[in-house]
């Protein structure tokens, strides 16, 4: 298994990774008022379809531009009906009218993720860094992923310290600050942060122990520092 690879597996994606890190990017909380009883298309169990989401939400937007809320709104719902680059598009302009707003970068991050156009969401993900109030890790974590995926594992190394510069024993940094030591081929610093993130109860602590059960194997045998992915 590739180096690359193995951190898609490991990841399960930027907004994960975010969320598991404890960053707050929610959207900003207004009235959902605007969608007028009978005006809504209906599913058969009665839900409102993404379709009439939509145009209603264009709607508001283009009689309210000035709010960047229902514009991220706007780009949820265009993302969930799988219009990606119109749900891009519709963050690249919101981001036009608020430049230093790090949930509007955060999430344009994510989509370009999940899009697999990793140099996209760096950029994105550095501009949530630049922007977010202090003590927020997710954007951290979030740009470390995305380094790695890069195998640009140095300046993920960079990212991953700075979260546990604030929670040192937040396990998805440790666990990818082992992956990053051990691509580098730093089996002593893969060492140390497996077993720190296998002393913590988290979705990570198993794979951590397995890690060390293989470099552990590894430094028994002689054996390449990535033998067996």
């Amino acid at each position: 298994m590739s180096r690359h690879c193995r951190f898609m597996r490991i990841a399960g994606g930027a907004c994960a990774l975010a969320l598991a890190a404890g960053c707050v990017t929610e959207e900003t909380t207004r009235s959902n008022a605007f969608v007028l009883a009978g005006q809504e298309e209906k599913n058969p169990d009665g839900t409102t379809t993404a379709k009439s989401r939509i145009r209603m939400l264009e709607k508001k937007v283009e009689s309210m531009p000035e709010r960047v809320d229902l514009q991220m709104r706007l780009a949820r719902a265009y993302h969930d009906d799988k219009q990606f680059e119109a749900a891009i598009a519709t963050l690249t302009r919101a981001i036009e009218k608020e430049p230093r707003n790090s949930q509007i970068h955060f999430l344009l991050g994510e989509y370009y993720v999940e899009l697999n156009r990793m140099s996209e969401a760096e950029a994105s993900f550095r501009s949530a860094a630049e922007s977010s109030r202090k003590g927020f890790t997710g954007p951290s974590l979030a740009l470390g992923y995305t380094l790695a995926m890069q195998e640009k594992y140095s300046e993920a190394i960079a990212e991953f310290e700075k979260v546990i510069a604030i929670d040192s024993a937040q396990p998805t940094a440790l666990y990818y600050l082992a992956c990053c030591h051990d691509s580098l081929g730093a089996r002593a610093k893969a060492v140390e942060y497996f077993t720190r993130c296998a002393d913590v109860k988290s979705p990570h602590q198993e794979k951590a122990v397995q890690e060390l059960r293989r470099l552990q194997l590894l430094e028994r045998t002689g054996g390449a520092a990535h033998a067996g992915r």
